[in-house]
């Protein structure tokens, strides 16, 4: 490139680089120019000028369009500048050379390094990134950002029932809709397994991280259709808002996962911001799932039986196995509570074939000793259910316990078999082949419809102690009671009512033809060694016993 007259010589693999025709293309500044990105055009300037004034080398990559396909391509240009005999500057010369597969593969390797295979969502490191200039903003421009960590519940129930390949096809829609939900500012990301992660920036206040909260829980609740199956699944979210100046942005982000804590506590499809007093709640959450280990290591953990009656004849025809747990340094711990450690920390496979196991183990006991009991109820939590060798690790428990099948009745709620009806449809006709026969528990409190629950192959339902507890006065409540007892009938399935504890509650349920009950006003849960005081007394209606 000779300076004075601004004239640029080439060689002819020079113009086969840029795709133009030696014939009929005129290399000349403003020509090769046209060839170059727009945005690389002052790069390219300046570097020359640099060299030029300094009398140095220079190298500058950019990106050039191909005349002869219209490709974009990227070019190393290396130039040195020729001077005269006065040292002045005469002349560029140099090379250029095509490196657009060098960087689309650094590119490629960023960006792997950056992203989640899985879903293309920035990962953990490029979320770290984000995060930190986040808070440089908020903290520039005197506004705030938002963290919200979030993950789907029960999503380990999937990947055991469904497979990996289904829970990767889950975790795709889920990135998908995500995506939908956020604005172009905002940046979604996969921090590992089911847990995602937002920051929202540029907040005028906490309501805009509440109104964005909302709008990702609705989207993710709605159902996931991949392959012949019909998936339900839902989010907890945890929520800390900043300003960049009081915490560091590693705060915030420990800050929403105390926040998700918190949410995951209070149920499903909730979202909760953070409060200082997380910190003692999470010290206790990781209190209790230390302890619930040692507790299942240990053989810590007490199973207690409530009775439930056959109402025409006032007969205790079986029992309902419920889970306590009393630990030294805890004392008392509520059931939902531990259970709900229990699915978050991946104990809860564990926690219910204790349950299982045990139950058989002391139903088989009673049959020895000659108590008459029908049988003896279990529930299944949802991550149980969806198991994936579920009807096998039952076979194989009531093979290493003696318990006859026919006498074992496992409780599910509906909402367990809507996440994947095809599924349970399967399982339920297989635990039948076994000879065990299954409830709907808490009937009532979901779909309850009989379109619905007429795929199912059930043997029972339990009319929920929400409807039972307001009989016979509430109208809504009794009308309920009627309709589920009806559909029961319709079905042929036995109607059993939860949370029995006055006289007049019985009475009613008896009228309107419900078969079974279980509650305060027969027995509280007992042990094992006081249910059988009860069975040895013989009479015709259990005594009630009161509640502690």
């Amino acid at each position: 490139f000779r300076l004075a007259d601004r004239q640029l010589e080439w060689s002819e693999q020079m113009y086969a680089l840029v795709g133009v025709d030696p014939a009929t293309f005129v290399p000349q500044e403003r020509s090769v120019m046209a060839l170059v990105h727009p945005e690389d055009r002052a790069k390219l300037i300046k570097a020359q000028a640099a060299a030029i004034a300094g009398g140095n080398r220079y190298n500058v990559v950019i990106r050039m369009r191909r005349a002869s396909d219209d490709a974009l391509r990227h070019m190393s240009v290396d130039g040195e500048v020729e001077l005269d005999s006065e040292g002045n500057a005469v002349a560029l010369f140099g090379t250029c050379q095509d490196v657009t597969e060098r960087i689309e593969a650094e590119q490629r390797i960023r960006r792997l390094a950056q992203h989640d295979p899985l879903t293309g969502l920035p990962n953990r490191l490029l979320f770290d990134d984000r995060l930190h200039l986040a808070a440089q903003q908020a903290r520039r421009k005197g506004g705030f950002f938002a963290v919200h960590c979030l993950d789907l519940n029960d999503f380990k129930g999937v990947n055991d029932s469904l497979g990996h390949a289904v829970g990767d096809e889950l975790l795709r829609q889920v990135a998908g809709r995500l995506r939908e939900v956020v604005r172009g500012v905002d940046t979604v990301a996969r921090l590992g397994g089911d847990e995602f992660a937002v920051i929202q920036t540029e907040l005028e206040g906490p309501q805009m991280a509440a109104n964005l909260a909302d709008r990702v829980i609705e989207a993710l609740g709605r159902p996931y259709r991949i392959g012949n199956h019909e998936l339900f699944t839902s989010a907890s979210i945890g929520i800390a808002v900043g300003d960049g100046e009081n915490e560091r942005a590693t705060e915030i982000l420990r800050y929403a996962d105390l926040a998700l804590y918190a949410a995951k506590a209070e149920g499903r499809g909730r979202f909760r911001f953070f409060s200082p007093e997380m910190n003692a709640a999470l010290r206790r959450r990781r209190l209790t799932e230390t302890r619930l280990r040692r507790a299942l290591e240990d053989n810590g953990l007490t199973l207690v039986y409530q009775p439930q009656v056959e109402l025409a004849t006032g007969h205790m025809i079986g029992v309902e196995a419920l889970l306590r747990w009393w630990d030294e340094e805890l004392g008392e711990v509520p059931p939902d509570q531990f259970i709900t450690v229990a699915e978050e920390c991946g104990l809860i496979l564990e926690l219910g074939r204790w349950v299982l196991e045990h139950a058989c183990r002391q139903g088989r006991r009673w049959l020895r000793a000659g108590f008459a009991l029908d049988r003896v109820a279990v529930n299944l939590s949802p991550a149980q259910f969806a198991f994936q060798d579920l009807v096998e690790e039952v076979d194989d428990i009531l093979e290493e316990t003696g318990f006859p099948p026919e006498r074992l009745e496992l409780e599910i709620t509906e909402s367990t078999l809507m996440r994947d009806q095809r599924g349970a449809v399967d399982t339920l006709r297989s635990l039948h082949e076994l000879g065990i026969s299954v409830a709907l528990d808490d009937f009532g409190t979901g779909y309850s419809s009989l379109s619905y629950l007429k795929r199912f192959p059930l043997d029972k339902v339990k009319i929920d102690r929400s409807f039972v507890q307001d009989l016979p006065h509430d109208p809504d409540s009794a009308a309920i009671t009627r309709t589920i007892i009806s559909l029961g009938k319709t079905l042929r399935l036995k109607v059993l009512a939860e949370g029995v504890e006055t006289a007049e509650q019985c009475a009613f349920l008896l009228r309107e033809g419900c078969d079974e009950a279980q509650g305060y006003l027969f027995s509280r849960a007992v042990t094992a060694e006081e249910l059988e005081e009860l069975l040895r007394e013989g009479v015709e209606r259990p005594p009630v016993i009161p509640a502690e």
